[in-house]
């Protein structure tokens, strides 16, 4: 058998002038039917799967396209290369027609459509493409309706209107007729589009234009990433008469200085210089990513600066010169130390109001926020989380510096056994920087901000330094129901604000603590564990809970260091045992949605309000 793009040439004339059928193998090779065969396909089943492979292999040689440069500077030889394809696309189309209707064959013919709809707006009018037209209203409002009932379809969507930057990302995806007529037919590619442009906030002409390319993006866990900073940086444009997908990076000159750069990413190979002269291929790069649920790895990306040489458990950059992490210096006390680190995200004062659901700022102010995300509407333990975003003015510049930080266990379980023994244990902490929930588009989140004198954000700084501190030298614990993540920003701000007792009272009010009986967990054996409990009488059910926190092991723990004692941390000792409550990271939405907490509550990376 022959490669399919060794000599595509060759095969698209085999393919369309060839009175032989050929057929196509999951290696992209290609060989034409020998004769003793060729009367299997006249059975429909035969002639379906030739079809769908043949689909499902011109789609790959679509996708290998995408890495190609096209060129804009005057007339190029490649306008027959791209009119091979199109033939060859057309061609396939045709015969397809009939299973169309069918599942698997369905979803080839739809995406061969796709990836020619791609490549004819990616090259343009002048290579034998297609220019993108003006807005068209009749389709905005047909995409409108679309995009309001897949907001239906998804739980965490509580208000399915659409935001003004919403609208506009599809009022542009109606500059594209013939990709626009294929999110109305193929709720496949419309589910995989409104995920990139209405959740993720990311642009439609790179989906449009580069779909495989952005699936790459996707798998590398870089689609809520690049979402969230997407008003920040251009990722598509044209550099020397070449059509470039590009991402920022801060990348080290020659002369030693950091400069954000935007980088073609179209090529694998090309490396990228980072600080320190840590130096990674693209393909190193979208593959550190793809690791980050197994392994941090030495990058992050940063709306400041883009992507970055920044060990988020470290705090520190990555020195390929000693193989060791340069950590910044939480030594100085009463130190302005979070300026050794990279910025999250600036915004301006209205945006900061926007997104926080506050009503007005005045100079100096600072603003701590305390956060939560979840992944369902009920309150489930294991996939929700609390941290902190700190909001410090910045000076120079005006509007505000963001900082997300959060805790986490320095090992989380990783198979159904360890998550059975994590339960109730208790392990060593790290406070993480950047917390990476600001990225995940897919969790609902709910913000608690609290506005605060000049003076009270540097001793909630001062505080965190602590932490971090304690938490390098080990000596913070992180326990699944009592000191957890949410357990952190409401301890630092009862300790800085004062705990809310009464209504009137310009304090902490209750962000996360609830009965353990009241958690909705999905995970076994805890969700089995507390049904029985919730089963049993009133009297009965606090003594069940205790029971089986300590046969479950409630009385493992660590030793740290607290206030310049040695103390023996686990769960039997905490507050836990004497009130059976927890700190639950998604009461706060709830909290919020019954008003008992000033807030907002959002979702996508359009920052609309679900509830506030």
């Amino acid at each position: 058998m022959t490669s399919i793009a060794s000599n595509f040439s060759v095969f698209c004339d085999a393919l369309i002038e060839s009175s032989a059928k050929i057929s196509t193998d999951n290696q992209g090779c290609w060989r034409v039917i020998p004769a003793f065969k060729r009367q299997l396909y006249s059975l429909e089943c035969f002639e379906k799967r030739r079809l769908s492979s043949l689909a499902a292999n011109m789609v790959k040689e679509f996708d290998r396209m995408e890495k190609v440069s096209v060129k804009f500077n005057g007339i190029s030889e490649q306008s027959e290369q791209f009119k091979k394809y199109f033939e060859a696309a057309s061609y396939i189309k045709n015969q397809m027609k009939i299973f169309s209707s069918s599942k698997k064959a369905g979803a080839q013919y739809q995406l061969l459509k796709q990836r020619v709809a791609a490549l004819k707006y990616r090259i343009e009018q002048i290579n034998g493409g297609l220019d993108k037209g003006e807005v068209s209203s009749e389709v905005t409002d047909e995409l409108k309706q679309l995009a309001v009932e897949w907001k239906r379809s998804c739980l965490l969507y509580q208000d399915e209107s659409l935001s003004k930057s919403e609208v506009d990302k599809l009022r542009e995806a109606s500059r594209y007729p013939k990709f626009a007529k294929l999110l109305k037919f193929d709720s496949a590619i419309r589910n995989q589009f409104f995920l990139w442009v209405i959740r993720d906030n990311n642009t439609v002409d790179t989906f449009v234009q580069f779909p495989s390319t952005c699936c790459r993006l996707k798998s590398a866990l870089l689609s809520g990433r690049i979402g969230r900073f997407a008003n920040n940086f251009r990722f598509l444009a044209k550099k020397n008469g070449v059509k470039e997908f590009r991402l920022p990076f801060q990348v080290e000159l020659e002369d030693g200085r950091l400069k954000t750069k935007l980088v073609s990413i179209l090529s694998e190979s090309l490396q990228i210089k980072f600080r320190g002269g840590y130096q990674l291929a693209i393909r190193e790069i979208l593959n550190t990513f793809k690791r980050k649920n197994l392994n941090p790895g030495q990058l992050e990306c940063f709306g400041s600066c883009g992507i970055s040489n920044w060990h988020a458990h470290e705090l520190g950059w990555w020195n390929p010169k000693t193989d060791t992490c340069e950590r910044i210096d939480l030594d100085q006390e009463n130190s302005e130390w979070w300026k050794q680190m990279p910025v999250f995200e600036h915004l301006s004062d209205e945006e900061v109001c926007r997104r926080f659901g506050i009503d007005s700022l005045q100079p100096g102010q600072w603003v701590a926020v305390a956060k939560s995300t979840r992944e369902s509407l009920s309150l489930d333990i294991d996939r929700s989380h609390g941290y902190f975003e700190i909001l410090v003015p910045n000076k120079d510049e005006g509007g505000y510096d963001l900082y997300p930080l959060g805790k986490f266990a320095r090992e989380f379980p990783k198979n159904i056994i360890e998550k059975f023994l994590f339960v109730t244990n208790t392990v060593e902490s790290r406070i993480e920087y950047p917390d990476e929930n600001p990225f995940y588009s897919h969790r609902q989140h709910a913000s608690a901000p609290f506005v605060l004198s000049e003076a009270d954000g540097i001793a909630l700084m001062e505080m965190i330094r602590k932490d971090l501190k304690a938490a390098r030298e080990g000596n913070v614990v992180f326990q699944f129901a009592w000191e957890n993540c949410a357990w952190w920003p409401q301890e630092r701000l009862e300790n800085l604000l004062g705990k809310k007792e009464k209504e009137a009272e310009a304090k902490a009010p209750n962000l996360f603590v609830s009965p353990l009986l009241e958690s909705r967990p999905e995970v076994q054996p805890l969700k089995g564990i507390l049904k029985i409990c919730r089963a049993l009488p009133e009297k009965l059910q606090m003594i069940a809970v205790k029971i089986s926190a300590f046969i479950l092991g409630s009385w493992r723990g660590v030793w740290v260091v607290e206030e310049g004692k040695r103390v023996f941390k686990s769960m039997k000792n905490s507050r836990f045992k004497k009130e059976c409550k927890m700190y639950h990271p998604a009461l706060l939405h709830e909290r919020i949605q019954n008003g008992s907490v000033n807030g907002v509550v959002t979702m996508g990376h359009h920052f609309l309000p679900q509830y506030s």
